[in-house]
Order: C-alpha cells, then sequence, then structure tokens
C-alpha cells in the first residue's frame, strides 16, 4: 500500500476474505497437488497477492494487478509419496503425523511452501480477475437492507444477517447484536419432519450459539449454557458451540463436563486451538497435571507463539511438581529439563502479557530459578487461570 487511498494490498481466495488494518486481506487458498522443485509430491493450499487500484480518483471502478502465489505445504515431508501413500493405513502411524504429511498448515515453526507452475497460476488469475475488483466496488450492507434481500434464500439471509450482527459485539453492541439475532432466527423455517433440513438447522445452530455468545459476555451462565446446548441439539459438529459450553461449564467450576465439551470441540476441528488451552486449565484444576501437559504440548505444535498456552504449560508443571507427581526421577536430567521448560514458559506469557501478571504467578516463576532444596521450602501457589476466550464470529 502506497500510503494513498486508490491502492489496495491482498492475498485471496475462492473462500473470501478478511480485513487487517484497514487493507483487505484473504486467507486460504484454492485446494490441489503437484510436485515442488525437487519432486516432493504434495498436497497443498495456493496463495495468491493482488493490488487493487481506482481506475481514477473519482471512480468507484477497480483494476487488478497480480503479484505471484505460491503454494502452502504440509508441516512433514512426503517424499516421493503416491496418492495412496497419503492414507494412513499403518497401524503404527498416529493421526497427528498423517495430518502432518496431508494437510496444508502454517502452525508451525516452519513454513513449508513450493514454486507454483506459471499455468496454474494464470487458471487462478483468469478465474478471480473479473471478481475480485467486485468485491471490493460494493458497499457494506446494514441489517435493515439485509433483513429485506435474498428472497429466493431465507436461509442465507438469516446467515448473513447473524454474521452483521457478530460485528456488532465486537463494539459492545450486544444487546442489538442479541435482537438481529432473534429476527433472524424467524426467517427460518424448519421443513416436515424426515426432509431434508441440514442448511436450515446449520443456520438456527450459527444463531443459537451466537445468541449464547451474547449472554457469555453479559456473564449469565445459565442462559448462555441453554443456547449453547440448543446449538449442539441442532447441529452434533458445531464444534464452536462444544467450545463454548466447554467455557460456559468452566465458569461454572464443571471442570469434566467441560473437559468432555472442549475434547469433542478439537475432535471436530483439529485446527481450533483454543479448547487445547481450555483442556491445559481443565485438567490441571483436576490434578491431572500429565494430561494437561500434553494438551498444552499439542496447542503450542499448532501455534508456537499462543502465551496462555505457555502459562497453562509452566502451570501445570509448576503444580505436578508441587504436588510429587513427576513420574521420572528426582535427580534426572528428565527433571532438569522439566524445570527449564516451565521456567521458559513463564518467562514468554510475562513478556506476552505484562499487564495480567502478578505476585503470585512471580511466585511460581520463582519456584523454578531456586535449585532443589530451596525451591521446595517456597509457599505453594494456587491454580490460577488466564482467560483468553474465543469468540468466535
Amino acid at each position: 500500500n502506497n500510503n494513498n487511498n486508490n491502492n489496495t494490498t491482498g492475498s485471496t481466495s475462492p473462500s473470501g476474505h478478511t480485513a487487517t488494518n484497514g487493507i483487505p486481506n484473504g486467507a486460504g487458498g484454492s485446494v490441489g497437488s503437484g510436485k515442488s522443485p525437487q519432486e516432493e509430491v504434495f498436497d497443498g493450499t495456493m496463495r495468491v497477492g493482488f493490488v487493487l487500484r481506482r481506475q481514477d480518483s473519482d471512480s468507484m471502478r477497480l483494476e487488478i494487478e497480480w503479484l505471484g502465489g505460491y503454494w502452502k505445504l504440509p508441516p512433514m515431508q512426503q517424499s516421493q509419496a503416491t496418492p495412496s501413500d497419503l492414507r494412513p493405513s499403518d497401524s503404527d502411524t498416529s493421526l497427528e503425523e498423517a495430518r502432518a504429511r496431508i494437510v496444508s498448515s502454517f502452525n508451525t515453526e516452519e513454513k513449508r511452501t513450493a514454486v507454483v507452475q506459471a499455468e496454474q497460476l494464470q487458471e487462478v488469475y483468469t478465474a478471480l480477475t473479473p471478481a475480485i475488483p467486485r468485491l471490493f466496488e460494493v458497499q457494506n450492507m446494514n441489517v435493515r437492507e439485509l433483513s429485506s434481500s435474498y428472497q429466493n434464500d431465507l436461509n442465507f439471509r438469516a446467515f448473513a444477517m447473524t454474521r452483521c450482527a457478530a460485528a456488532m459485539r465486537v463494539n459492545s453492541n450486544v444487546r442489538n447484536c442479541t435482537h438481529t439475532l432473534r429476527q433472524a432466527k424467524t426467517f427460518v423455517k424448519l421443513p416436515p419432519r424426515g426432509a431434508e433440513d441440514l442448511p436450515e438447522r446449520a443456520v438456527l445452530s450459527y444463531i443459537h450459539r451466537s445468541i449464547g455468545v451474547n449472554y457469555a459476555m453479559l456473564l449469565e451462565w445459565a442462559q448462555a449454557l441453554k443456547y449453547q446446548k440448543e446449538a449442539i441439539q441442532l447441529l452434533p459438529t458445531n464444534a464452536s458451540a462444544y467450545y463454548l459450553k466447554g467455557i460456559v461449564l468452566q465458569e461454572l467450576g464443571h471442570w469434566e463436563e467441560a473437559v468432555d465439551c472442549h475434547l469433542n470441540a478439537f475432535a471436530l476441528d483439529p485446527d481450533f486451538r483454543s479448547p487445547l488451552m481450555s483442556l491445559g486449565e481443565c485438567w490441571t484444576r483436576l490434578g491431572r497435571f500429565g494430561e494437561a501437559i500434553k494438551a498444552c504440548r499439542l496447542c503450542l505444535r499448532l501455534q508456537p507463539d499462543a502465551p496462555v498456552a505457555q502459562f497453562n504449560m509452566g502451570q501445570a508443571i509448576y503444580q505436578e511438581l508441587r504436588a510429587k507427581q513427576f513420574a521420572g526421577s528426582w535427580n534426572s536430567e528428565a527433571l532438569r529439563e522439566r524445570r527449564a521448560q516451565a521456567k521458559r514458559c513463564f518467562e514468554v506469557a510475562r513478556t506476552a502479557f505484562p499487564k495480567i501478571w502478578t505476585d503470585d504467578e512471580t511466585a511460581m516463576l520463582r519456584y523454578f530459578e531456586e535449585e532443589p532444596p530451596l525451591c521446595d521450602q517456597l509457599p505453594i501457589q494456587s491454580v490460577r487461570s488466564w482467560k483468553a476466550y474465543g469468540w468466535r464470529p
């Protein structure tokens, strides 16, 4: 962006676009397969970049210039593999390992990419060139306009109104958001029993989940729980509703039930990191420190710079050692590595969130700064909660 109002930079795909710092951006890309220059077989996601320019200062018409693209690859190399090799058939292959070889992702420290062939890029450019400028030329529709649009697709009208309502929540306008959500619900009609009703149930589940989020933001936990349960009943594959139900149960102190919800959420959406962070706290609260550490470790493999997961791991190790539940030798290298890891986790969390770092966290960190047996003479700190709830829109 050349700091004027006539240029827009971004990256995009048929899946849509978002806005970051006022600059239209796109996440995702075309899914395909091919070979890198090293003849590595892969399934990947193509990402392409573009610049939009106004044709003149008085015009709303935009023209597009393509900047290039690349393949986003899976975290683990799959050298000389055939399509049949990409299917996990070996009983010794874990789901996590298979996924790392198959699913393209940047949720690891190493970001693996490959060059896109020119003809593949041209194919994407040809398909998207007419569409991208039109996306940004159209002005945003407000709720009033949406409520009378899409006469032939009322399910989409309700979905669009729900998504628009979520934007109100960002500005703390929760009451208006709830009013819009209830209005959207009136446009969705379930068909007669036995007929195909997945589209209607999906939209209604989204609406109920969103209403539940509003009640959670108002700290009305009973109502929040009610709507998340209804969202799950309408669409049992709603990963976000399971996660949000788990959050409500955490607030109510029902840790075991919350664990079940977060496990369901992660099983339904393995890219969803928030349930793993919550599992770290829930299992620590339940005294199951080994499981808490595993959940945090997996979260950090997906997002190495997640401060809440760093804090939860440091705290789980702290509570494990103070409860004398460490399985290894207390004079072993494994214990020294465990203590060093916890110290690093706390230091990362403190740097990321200094405003919520308190004397209690400092006391836990001090336990790892002191050497045994001096550290064991320090007072034992209770479990702390770092709340970083992900209210998905």
